[in-house]
């Protein structure tokens, strides 16, 4: 069995616009002389920590952050929401207010289209953390997963298709796009979203050294693609490493 799966984003087309979420494509191929069956599962950590905090034990958070799930199976979604606490009430502020503690953090959905996924089998699930950790943290945070399971006849292959994104409170993400650029673009072994990154980056026809001109337009794209708009300060901006943003 040979699996290949490619991870997604496509651009905005507008300024602070865009889906938060990229897409994930599993492509199966049976390499057998006979037909098999599968089940294809993955899961992620949905725990949320504050970076100046990471150093330090869940203990000694200035805030607590508790999960809530929302599992809404018949459109195949399954979110993680926080709910944020601080230990020193003196630290409660509003939303739109400076503060050293993040008192809205973003939540986490993985949603599996049913539309992209006709001939699978799908599930999105919800667990408690059962990975070890290190300290008190050992345990904390949900696990959210999607499982699928098919029949592979011999020397064929399958594709399923699901999305990781954030998730907010007050609204569900849209995922609607991303369905159109995947029906449109099945075929596309690199992304179903090419062509809308072509029509984001320069060409550099003038460029003659095809090399170069890949070059540049990959570092076109990593700029773009790195683009983060700051809700608090309303702008867009690149960000500098890992020390000043990741």
């Amino acid at each position: 069995m040979q699996c290949r799966r490619t991870l997604s984003v496509a651009p905005s087309h507008a300024l602070n616009s865009g889906v938060s979420a990229y897409l994930v494509e599993i492509e199966l191929t049976n390499n057998s002389e006979h037909a098999q069956q599968i089940r294809y599962e993955e899961s992620l950590l949905a725990r949320y920590v504050a970076s100046l905090d990471r150093a330090t034990s869940e203990a000694q958070w200035p805030v607590q952050y508790t999960p809530a799930i929302t599992h809404t199976p018949e459109v195949g979604l399954v979110a993680c929401h926080f709910q944020a606490q601080p230990k020193d009430p003196s630290r409660q502020t509003g939303n739109t207010l400076a503060s050293r503690n993040d008192l809205s953090p973003p939540g986490i959905f993985i949603q599996v289209p049913g539309e992209l996924n006709v001939s699978l089998t799908t599930d999105v699930y919800a667990a408690e953390n059962e990975s070890p950790g290190s300290g008190s943290d050992k345990g904390s945070g949900k696990r959210l997963g999607v499982r699928i399971s098919a029949t592979i006849a011999a020397g064929k292959s399958i594709k399923a298709y699901f999305v990781i994104g954030t998730a907010s409170h007050d609204k569900t993400t849209d995922i609607t796009p991303i369905i159109t650029a995947v029906k449109a673009n099945k075929d596309n072994i690199i992304s179903p979203f090419l062509s809308e990154w072509k029509k984001r980056l320069p060409d550099f026809a003038r460029e003659k050294n095809a090399a170069r001109r890949g070059e540049m337009q990959w570092n076109a794209y990593v700029l773009e693609a790195m683009a983060i708009h700051s809700e608090f300060y309303s702008e867009t901006f690149i960000p500098q490493g890992m020390t000043y943003d990741y």
